[in-house]
């Protein structure tokens, strides 16, 4: 893990030799079972969870994801999510996929949910009586997600995207059908608004911006910072690159502050 996130350089790592059997141990200590072809687990009774490498059939690292937030963490979210789209925006390691998680759990016992899961992380949740569908590698984004909503008709659809463009054109579709998109986008809010600019040019951002919550998160864990209506904030943003809106294209305008702060409480690891 701190390879892959570029936090630790491979030097500063212990130089250990690790086994198969090893590997194998280590599963079955997390309660496990390594035949299972999951891409990623939940780890039995924590809030952890686990993915397997293979190489020529052999096991060749178990990684463990390990999340520092408790359960409960979207709950600041619910008023707002009721009939929104929702995005859940931040970089990588800063929480988005447990409050996801977390929110999701939250809407399967009350709505119709769809998981679109382009990730193939989400399946492994479970997240009963919630539809789960992992796209093939070769699927269009934007086709596959309507294709979803055409075949599906699900009240709630659930999405991680890497891409900001794919997340704004799918929250589109969402909103033209009338369905309630929940999402996690991997970025900033700059990101998020500039590729916004290439939509509805003509359109002044807050009545065209198809997220009506945006959630940033960041990697500190600290709280979520709630902008809503996020239509106002991204009209604010672009001031001077669209046509002028003279609610929101205004000096330190109020729409550019969080509309809330939530602090976050953190799982907090003892000595020894």
């Amino acid at each position: 893990v701190a390879l892959a996130t570029g936090w630790m350089p491979a030097s500063h790592l212990p130089e250990a030799t690790v086994s198969e059997q090893d590997l194998a141990a280590v599963a079955q200590n997390l309660g496990l079972q390594v035949a299972d072809a999951t891409s990623i687990k939940v780890v039995p009774g924590m809030l952890h969870r686990a993915s397997f490498g293979y190489c020529c059939s052999s096991l060749h690292s178990v990684v463990l994801h390990v999340t520092r937030l408790l359960p409960g963490v979207s709950s600041a979210i619910q008023p707002q999510r009721l009939q929104d789209s929702v995005l859940l925006l931040g970089s990588s390691s800063s929480g988005k996929s447990t409050v996801l998680r977390d929110l999701v759990s939250s809407l399967t016992f009350k709505y119709q949910v769809v998981i679109v899961d382009f990730m193939a992380e989400l399946s492994a949740c479970g997240f009963h009586p919630a539809r789960t569908v992992v796209p093939a590698e070769s699927s269009a984004p934007v086709a596959f997600v309507q294709k979803v909503i055409q075949e599906q008709c699900p009240e709630v659809l659930v999405a991680e995207f890497l891409d900001a463009a794919v997340a704004i054109q799918c929250a589109k579709l969402c909103n033209g059908a009338g369905i309630q998109l929940v999402a996690s986008l991997r970025g900033s809010l700059a990101d998020l608004v500039d590729s916004f600019l290439s939509f509805d040019k003509g359109v002044p951002a807050c009545y065209s911006f198809p997220f009506v919550t945006v959630v940033a998160l960041n990697r500190n864990l600290d709280a979520l910072r709630i902008f809503s209506p996020f239509g106002a904030t991204a009209c604010a943003m672009v001031a001077g690159r669209r046509p002028c809106c003279l609610a929101h294209h205004v000096p330190n305008s109020p729409s550019l502050r969080p509309k809330v702060v939530v602090p976050l409480k953190r799982l907090q690891s003892h000595p020894g």
